[in-house]
């Protein structure tokens, strides 16, 4: 009954579009005038309403700007004005002598209000965080960092112009200093690049290495890279690691003239690469004139072990691109990274540099450089250390509370263990699970590994995370 009544509602809205026997439509039924509303603006809202309740199709002719007026009871200048208003949306067309027509579809006029909308943000509630990417913001001095952003923007000289593709000076050189310091990396200002993000600085780099290129990194693939491979069209070599990392043997076999170390965590164990394996991948790259990007994010992050120079500090032949960045150890926000060059490529770069544009804000480079030349990082890496080692010991403590029987492995720099359980589950469920509980951990996890990082975790909340999580690892078991 209440489909019938629908499709007589429906054909009566179409008959009262055909006006004394015109080819042309108009919707004259249903518009009423409105009080404080102009009503040219009332008969454009009408006409794109009416094509939204597909009353008018695209291609149907409208009433001429005459015949309009005389039916709305309104003036010519009022038609005009609404089928202009109606142009310039795009929602009809004019063609001379012709008259004006719908020139979109019912489907495209409710996707411009779709886009028009306001919808609140669908912002996911999370009760504990388990993922690598997170930080324990608390440790971050906000008050401090907002301090020099605004210096930086009551600087007008320095704000109103574009930035160095390059990087700001004033970082560079700030980074030639910390680099050094903290991870015995040696760099002239000018080797160094500051981009938004590793993965930026890939795509620059990528540009820069001669043809053809072939990856070589160890499972699980480091997936910023992965993409910028696939879009480049390199090919990836899948490398076999031992304990103490990449296995040499299979390397010297593979074509890989490109290798992706994570020196501070590889291998099986998560550990630090050791001095000896580092000079041997350092006499491979010499051997093949091959490179080697050493990705030292979080490489400052040693508050189990004793701090081990960057691989890049052992190279005499040139041949590692060392990456740093800041996502970890500041803000996930603040998207800056640095790369060191050596001379063959800087040169390279220097030459096509006008080609470039800067991808980090150039506010928040000046600003870290007067941050970082002012000793704050390092203090505030030192509070790091001692904050992320309390953490690591007490979020060890309730593993062995409720995984007694998994080996536990800490990946020191990514704030993170890997739980080595004794059987197999339904990683994808785990996940899937967790969510539902608005837990949130990595989404890729192995079949028989579950990895969980501590950082942004409270002391208070770390034995209630890892109950539920292990309610969910019950549930998903195979």
């Amino acid at each position: 009954m209440l489909k019938n009544i629908q499709n007589l509602i429906k054909i009566a809205g179409q008959i009262c579009y055909t006006v004394m026997g015109d080819k042309m439509k108009m919707n004259i039924t249903n518009f009423e005038k409105k009080a404080h509303s102009y009503l040219y603006q009332q008969i454009a809202d009408q006409l794109a309403m009416d094509i939204r309740l597909g009353y008018l199709k695209k291609g149907d002719q409208l009433l001429s700007i005459r015949k309009a007026a005389q039916y709305y009871h309104v003036s010519k200048t009022c038609i005009e004005h609404a089928y202009e208003q109606l142009l310039v949306d795009g929602i009809i067309t004019a063609h001379a002598k012709r008259g004006y027509f719908v020139d979109t579809s019912k489907e495209q006029l409710l996707l411009r209000s779709e886009i028009l909308a306001d919808k609140p943000l669908d912002k996911p509630s999370i009760r504990y965080d388990l993922c690598s990417q997170s930080i324990d913001f608390e440790t971050f001095d906000t008050m401090l960092w907002k301090r020099y952003i605004k210096d930086i923007l009551e600087q007008s000289s320095s704000i109103a112009t574009y930035g160095d593709p390059q990087g700001e000076k004033q970082l560079r050189m700030a980074l030639s200093q910390y680099v050094f310091t903290m991870r015995a990396a040696l760099a002239q200002p000018q080797q160094i690049v500051v981009a938004s993000s590793f993965q930026a600085l890939c795509y620059l780099l990528f540009g820069l290495l001669s043809k053809p290129c072939v990856v070589g990194m160890c499972e699980p693939m480091f997936l910023p890279l992965q993409g910028v491979c696939q879009d480049y069209g390199i090919e990836i070599i899948s490398l076999p690691s031992d304990e103490d990392g990449i296995n040499l043997e299979a390397l010297y076999q593979s074509p890989v003239n490109v290798l992706y170390v994570h020196a501070r965590s590889d291998g099986a164990k998560y550990q630090p690469l050791s001095v000896a394996k580092r000079k041997q991948l350092l006499t491979w790259a010499k051997d093949k004139k091959a490179f080697i990007i050493e990705d030292d994010h979080n490489g400052e992050l040693h508050y189990e072990t004793r701090m081990v120079p960057a691989m890049q500090s052992f190279d005499e032949a040139g041949r590692v691109l060392y990456i740093g960045s800041f996502s970890r150890l500041l803000l996930p926000s603040l998207r800056i990274s640095y790369m060191i060059l050596n001379k063959e490529l800087l040169a390279r770069y220097e030459k096509r540099k006008e080609y470039y544009s800067p991808t980090a804000s150039k506010v928040e480079q000046l600003a870290l450089a007067g941050y970082i030349l002012d000793g704050h990082l390092q203090r505030h890496i030192k509070r790091l250390k001692k904050c992320y080692r309390v953490k690591s010991a007490a979020f060890q403590h309730f593993l062995n509370i409720y995984f007694p029987d998994a080996e536990l492995i800490l990946e020191e720099s990514a704030l993170q263990y890997h739980i080595v359980l004794t059987e197999a589950y339904d990683m994808e469920a785990v996940v899937r699970l967790c969510k539902q509980r608005q837990i949130r951990i990595n989404q890729r996890q192995k079949k028989q590994e579950l990895t969980l990082s501590f950082a942004a975790l409270s002391l208070e909340n770390m034995e209630q995370a890892l109950q539920e999580i292990k309610l969910c690892l019950r549930q998903a078991k195979l």
